[in-house]
């Protein structure tokens, strides 16, 4: 049977610092020693290690001085899982409470009951409590009991520099928060500490999406805050060997250029060395100064969401970007929770033709289209971007474009590097309005109310200019770049997207009648519903609802003409007769 003397309380005090770190190398150093005639406090033990060298402690003895050491011992932050391994963290420290659960099952002594084993079956939270207050006898407090009394004189928050623990809690959960230590980080008393910051609050990120740095709270030895003017170098796996200089709020910031590339956790975990604002010596840190690789960062557009043309005649392109965090990783999804800060934008830049590379060709000569400096936004599990990049020329039905053709690229800012996506895409072809009407009857329904029909002259439509709805990706110009062109969609003529609209009054006296959309292989002609009855005075509207055309909106109004004629007045002047008939099939 394990034996465990009262000594050994000692070593569990130090374990309860560290409940809450995330190393997994967690080592109990437990001697034994004979026991007391009287129980004594946990501080009093503690007290007793020092004396005997068994626990080196060079700061105050008093119970202010017990407690910054249990504080200081938390134990190591736990090691992130290697990079290149889509970034996976490692996996969290056992706690305090979980190694006694432990040492219960292999057995242990009773400290109440001397010569006795703990009974197994005692292994909840209170029990792991009541174990740590020691043997019977006396007048000893467990470190919690200590914990409240100094609460209750003012203690220091340490996750709130500079005011004082909340006296309402001290419950043992909140004892168990106090000892996490400031921002759930190790300071360990005795030495400077180096501790990275999360990136946002964003657990297991620490790279800033903005511009690729790393940002470090610096500590003194007594676990406060170092002054400005405080330096630290040497810190491990770095490059360009620079000493970095604390600010007013004791931190220090390491740019993406002195970020190793490819270097192993042990290499990017240990000791750097600090110098104190108005000292000489250079002091070597405690071991929990962690530097992550360097984040890599590429973007492609999507190839299996197509760019789209939406019915105004904007392109829609879906790009995605990704990551790796060293140069053996894998690439991997940025994600989502770091799209939402500001220094990341996305352009659309004009090529100076088609056989570039846009990595090449943007920086030399392209002309900047469309700035999109928007967020980031998570479209789904891909963590696609979807942006609008420009809205084409519309022109008339029946015109005949110039040839001239262009292209573009896209470019993207996220972790401080510029990426370019490696596909030079077509511009789309100016964009067909959709066709006037003409051949316009109506067949008299009600006091100032007719149906009505009318064709849409899709005798002027363009057939060349009736492109699809994405790109073909299965072109590669002749530096083997993706060309994504443009193409004729066959389907076109059968798409029912043409629509005649009417509309009378506004807000709640909004009258809206709206025909079914009609092809061009349907000869253009729509009419409004049996029994439908359209307003004298109501605005005609001609839409698109796909690509294929682009929305006229309103063309004018419908008017009585004369005694029991009709006629629509033109927006832009003119008109266009309307005839009436007796009924519309």
């Amino acid at each position: 049977m394990k034996k465990l003397s009262k000594f050994r309380l000692l070593g569990f005090l130090v374990l309860v610092a560290l409940a809450c770190s995330c190393s997994n190398e967690l080592h109990m150093f437990l001697p034994e020693g004979p026991k007391g005639d009287n129980g004594l406090s946990a501080h009093e033990l503690w007290l007793q290690e020092i004396d005997k060298g068994t626990i080196v402690w060079t700061g105050g003895k008093d119970l202010a001085g017990f407690f910054l050491y249990l504080k200081g011992q938390d134990g190591q932050d736990g090691q992130n899982g290697q990079d290149g391994q889509d970034g996976q963290n490692g996996q969290d420290g056992k706690s305090a409470y979980e190694l006694w659960i432990e040492e219960v099952a292999k057995g242990i002594d009773n400290p109440h009951s001397p010569g006795t084993e703990w009974d197994k079956s005692k292994n909840s939270q209170q029990d792991f409590w009541d174990y740590l207050t020691g043997a019977d006898g006396g007048d000893g407090l467990s470190a919690y009991e200590l914990w409240k009394i100094e609460v209750d004189k003012g203690l220091e928050d340490p996750h709130n520099l500079g005011h004082n623990w909340d006296k309402n809690k001290t419950e043992l959960a909140d004892f168990w928060e106090y000892l996490r230590g400031e921002n759930g980080s190790t300071i360990i008393l005795g030495s400077p500490n180096v501790i990275i910051d999360t990136f946002g609050g964003v657990e297991g990120e620490y790279v800033s999406p903005q511009n690729g740095s790393v940002t470090y709270t610096v500590y003194d030895k007594g676990g406060n805050r170092a002054k400005p003017g405080t330096e630290v170098k040497n810190m491990p796996a770095t490059l360009n060997n620079q000493i970095y200089t604390v600010d007013a709020n004791g931190k220090i910031k390491v740019p993406k250029e002195d970020l190793p590339l490819d270097a192993t956790i042990n290499q990017r975990f240990g000791t750097c060395e600090v110098k104190f604002t108005g000292e000489s010596e250079w002091y070597v840190s405690a071991a929990n100064t962690l530097v992550p690789n360097r984040v890599q960062v590429k973007l492609y557009t999507v190839t299996y969401r197509n760019p789209v043309l939406v019915y105004q005649g904007w392109i829609t392109l879906r790009v995605q970007i990704q990551r790796k965090t060293s140069d053996s990783g894998n690439w991997g999804f940025t994600p989502s929770t770091l799209y939402n800060y500001a220094g990341t934008s996305i352009k659309t830049y004009q090529l100076s033709g088609k056989e570039v590379d846009p990595a090449i060709d943007i920086p030399a000569n392209g002309l900047s289209i469309q700035s999109d400096n928007r967020n980031f936004a998570d479209a789904g599990a891909s963590y696609d971007i979807g942006f609008t990049m420009f809205n084409r020329d519309a022109i008339e039905t029946g015109a005949t474009w110039s040839g001239v053709q262009a292209y573009f690229g896209i470019a993207a800012t996220a972790y401080g590097e510029t990426i370019y996506a490696e596909s030079v895409i077509d511009r789309y072809t100016p964009i067909q309005k959709v066709p006037m009407i003409a051949d316009v009857k109506a067949q008299k329904v009600g006091e100032s109310l007719y149906r009505i029909s009318a064709r849409f002259q899709t005798e002027t439509v363009n057939d060349d200019y009736l492109y699809a709805g994405g790109y073909n990706y299965s072109s590669i110009n002749t530096l083997g770049k993706p060309y994504l062109s443009v193409q004729v969609d066959g389907n076109a003529k059968n798409t029912k997207c043409m629509i005649l609209k009417f509309i009378k009054g506004s807000g709640s006296d909004q009258t809206t009648i709206t025909c079914n959309p009609v092809s061009i292989n349907d000869g253009g002609l729509s009419k409004t519903d049996v029994g439908g009855g359209v307003p004298v005075g109501s605005t005609i509207q001609l839409e698109c609802d796909n690509h294929l055309f682009a929305t006229r909106g309103s063309i004018g109004v419908l008017n009585t003409d004369g005694a029991s004629g009709l006629v629509i007045n033109l927006s832009g002047g003119g008109t266009i007769p309307v005839t009436i008939v007796p009924s519309i099939d």
